[in-house]
């Protein structure tokens, strides 16, 4: 006979559990200035993006794949200002 026990999962597990894993590299300012910079292979057409201050390698990210990352940071952005963390300008 096997016993199969509930995983009890707590408020934050079952979130990181939910969220999407993304192949999205955060870099320096300095780094993305290399980056643009400098010729190379992409999965898109893009190299870097920037989002809210914060910079990101995204060539290794399909179109589909940066679209979903960008409405990710979009949607956390939106909870925090929501939730009263940030300031909206």
């Amino acid at each position: 006979m096997i016993f199969i026990r509930p995983i009890d999962f707590g408020a934050g597990d079952l979130l990181s559990c939910l969220m999407r894993y993304h192949s999205a590299i955060a870099i320096t300012k300095p780094e993305a200035d290399f980056l643009i910079r400098s010729p190379g292979t992409s999965l898109n057409a893009w190299a870097v993006v920037e989002v809210f201050g914060k910079w990101y390698d995204v060539r290794r990210m399909t179109l589909v794949e940066l679209n979903d990352f960008l409405d990710h940071l979009q949607r956390a952005h939106n909870e925090d200002v929501t939730a009263g963390l940030l300031t909206p300008h």
